[in-house]
């Protein structure tokens, strides 16, 4: 059973997809809330305080998702069995993926872990009807159910292109890979996002058609293979990073003007892909 409504929280399932709950609907509440960590302090014989991040967004901090529902028994014993699965269930996950859905079943998914056993309420007039109420501590941003994924072949420097970013908060989580399509597919490659100032550069050359730098910016890792991807090793020490940027790369919402720059004479595949973030 789905709800006609906005969006609510769908169901909890480990990494690997194979233990799942999915929350009832009956009597059905779901209460999401995130605070913000204020970076400010008072000073003496002054009103109010001190922003120490002036114009910019405080950054976020763990999010919680409470979702109430009511489990209908077929009898007292029924009733006790379905929230023991219920509690064991979440509890066996531990971090997992919270899903929501909306009123057109379009998913999103952030990670989560349950913030607490899940509580239930009896009461005289409840008979077999249990009121649950399940808590969760969120850790992310919210994503969409389905990567997000481009590439463009690149023979010239520099090479202009663009990412579009189709959610609505900054990816700092994206996998790019950088794809020799001949000998000297790359050379001291660089990707630069124009719209936002974040750089990437690496002192590695390629050196057969089987030559991939590929870039992880959720691990921070950078890997490099000339088996066309069966092993690959750390490569980070080449790597260098713009001066004031926080982490390898970061789309923002909408598009982004990419520029591609190179050493020498390219020949390369340019892949990424990255779920689009939600506040």
């Amino acid at each position: 059973m789905t709800l006609a409504a906005v969006r609510y929280l769908e169901k909890f399932e480990s990494v690997d997809g194979l233990t799942s709950y999915l929350f009832p609907v009956d009597d059905y509440e779901y209460e999401p809330s995130q605070a913000f960590r204020r970076s400010e302090a008072p000073v003496v014989g002054a009103d109010y305080a001190i922003d120490f991040l002036g114009a910019a967004p405080w950054p976020k901090a763990v999010g919680e998702e409470a979702v109430r529902f009511t489990i209908w028994g077929a009898s007292a014993a029924d009733a006790d069995a379905q929230f023991d699965t219920c509690a064991t269930t979440l509890r066996r996950v531990g971090l997992g993926k919270l899903y929501q859905v909306d009123s057109a079943t379009t998913r999103r998914w952030c990670w989560a872990k349950l913030l607490a056993r899940p509580s239930y309420l009896v009461d005289v007039n409840g008979y077999f009807n249990v009121p649950v109420t399940l808590r969760f501590a969120r850790y992310s941003d919210w994503f969409a159910a389905a990567p997000t994924a481009g590439s463009v072949t690149i023979t010239a420097t520099p090479f202009p292109f663009t990412i579009t970013n189709p959610g609505s908060a900054p990816a700092h989580f994206a996998v790019f890979r950088f794809r020799a399509n001949s000998a000297a597919g790359f050379t001291n490659p660089s990707l630069t996002n124009l719209t936002n100032g974040y750089s990437f550069a690496s002192g590695r050359d390629a050196v057969s058609v089987d030559s991939e730098l590929k870039l992880d910016t959720e691990r921070m890792q950078v890997l490099w293979t000339n088996t066309n991807g069966a092993v690959y090793a750390d490569d980070y020490a080449l790597v260098s990073l713009g001066p004031t940027q926080v982490g390898f790369m970061q789309l923002e919402p909408g598009p982004n003007a990419m520029q591609y720059a190179d050493g020498g004479a390219p020949n390369l595949d340019l892949e990424w892909s990255f779920y689009a973030p939600y506040h």
